[in-house]
């Protein structure tokens, strides 16, 4: 993996173009870690701010499980799996899916052990399948329903909220000139697609970037 470092002017001229320019040097390792500079500071995360009509005291979300002892040895499909995942059956806040999985590592006995550790031990039953093992997660979340690490485009939200893709807001919030400069930012993952140039543009609808919740609204968010 190679770690770069955009400047200022680098950082603002956007993703397409900086990536563009590392993608000679990049390729040869397959993996670039970026990492913004210093300016860098979008606001806190959109579901425990309240914005875009999400906010953590009614955030609920649901799970899916993963046959980690079978990933070697399932079935592509079957009934009430996509992928060989099955749906899981709770239903959590943040703070309740994290005591949750606090729980479980304390009950595998993994808590304070090494990522090192943890990552051969995680091998270990995928290639062995001796031990069934069954991991609950929360990733893969439809961000047109349940929101994002961003904020939304003014007119994203307003056509997603048309189509009744996304949650009215609970309450009255005073995003502020940080927040709005940070919903036309172009590395706002939720700008990715709406781009011209990028390839994402051809796979969504003109209207809100179409149906397409990953490509949408981006599938992650990582802070500095």
């Amino acid at each position: 993996m190679t770690t770069f470092t955009p400047s200022e002017a680098e950082w603002e001229a956007g993703p397409l173009r900086y990536i563009e320019s590392i993608t000679a040097e990049a390729s040869r390792t397959g993996i670039a870690h970026i990492v913004p500079p210093a300016s860098w500071n979008p606001p806190v995360l959109a579901v425990r701010s309240g914005a875009d009509g999400v906010d953590e005291t009614s955030f609920r979300f649901g799970t899916k499980v993963q046959p980690t002892s079978k990933l070697c040895r399932r079935r592509p499909n079957g009934p009430g799996k996509v992928f060989g995942f099955g749906q899981g059956t709770g239903v959590y806040t943040l703070g309740e899916f994290e005591r949750r999985c606090r729980a479980w590592d304390v009950g595998r006995g993994v808590a304070g052990k090494s990522v090192e550790d943890i990552e051969s031990e995680f091998w270990q039953i995928v290639r062995s399948g001796d031990t069934e093992v069954e991991v609950e997660y929360g990733s893969d979340l439809d961000t047109l329903e349940h929101g994002s690490g961003f904020p939304m485009p003014r007119g994203m939200r307003m056509e997603l909220l048309r189509r009744r893709c996304v949650q009215e807001r609970r309450r009255e919030v005073d995003d502020g000139e940080h927040v709005e400069a940070y919903r036309r930012h172009p590395w706002n993952v939720h700008n990715f697609s709406l781009h011209p140039r990028s390839l994402l543009s051809y796979l969504v609808g003109d209207e809100a970037g179409g149906d397409d919740p990953g490509l949408v609204s981006g599938v992650s968010y990582c802070s500095r």
